[in-house]
């Protein structure tokens, strides 16, 4: 709590104007919340005429009528109107956008929302950011929404060979050598796995992929050619 009454401290509008004529020095403070549209007006003395705003029916609209007392009728297409700016109420116009219009409601053109960013999400692959864009209706041109982060490559290594090899146990298996100085038995017990890496390098931000080819973080490579005997990996 900031322990402010928050109340407008400007003077009276109508009071500054009523002094100016009769030589009157009772002007007396703005009795709205500060930051209101619209004039200041105290509320303790009768300026204005106190009729029903013929526009309350729009947000913003401060009910009573800000016209002065007995105002005549040929005054603004006859209406009693207060002094604030009333909204348009029709639905943001963007596909999928539940918020209302914050334009006036005499505007012209698309119904615009106080939102002034894209709401779709980035396309990069898990990626839950939204689009950096500050157009809302961005959408309506354009298919390539980027957050402003960077992302991470989910390609495989280009690298010929395997990047990591892992040995995987399965069932013995009974294999006879036979060699130039003789023939012996053996028994094959594990199974060597390849397996390609994911790149390792960073998408800048607003692109769909680096320049360059794609690199894993390995050191080096393994051979891919299976050994003719045990037909394991070399």
């Amino acid at each position: 709590h900031c322990f402010t009454d928050h109340k407008c401290v400007k003077q009276c509008h109508y009071c500054v104007d009523e002094s100016r004529s009769s030589n009157s020095t009772n002007i007396l403070c703005c009795g709205y919340k500060g930051g209101h549209s619209g004039q200041h007006q105290c509320k303790e003395k009768v300026h204005t005429c106190k009729e029903k705003c013929h526009l309350d029916k729009f947000r913003g609209c401060k009910r009573i009528c800000a016209r002065r007392v007995n105002h005549t009728k040929n005054e603004l297409n006859q209406h009693h109107l207060c002094d604030a700016v009333h909204y348009c109420p029709c639905k943001c116009d963007l596909l999928d956008c539940e918020q209302i219009c914050s334009l006036p409601h005499k505007h012209k053109g698309k119904h615009k929302c106080s939102i002034n960013r894209c709401n779709k999400k980035c396309i990069m692959t898990h990626c839950t950011n939204n689009c950096s864009h500050k157009d809302h209706f961005h959408s309506e041109s354009s298919s390539e929404h980027f957050c402003l982060n960077e992302h991470q490559c989910n390609r495989k290594c280009d690298e010929k060979g395997h990047c990591k090899i892992q040995s995987s146990l399965e069932k013995e298996i009974r294999r006879k050598f036979r060699g130039t100085y003789g023939d012996f038995e053996y028994v094959l017990k594990a199974r060597l796995e390849p397996e390609k890496l994911t790149c390792s390098l960073v998408i800048p931000a607003g692109e769909r992929m680096h320049p360059g080819k794609h690199y894993c973080s390995g050191k080096y490579h393994f051979c891919s050619t299976e050994c003719p005997t045990c037909e394991n990996i070399c």
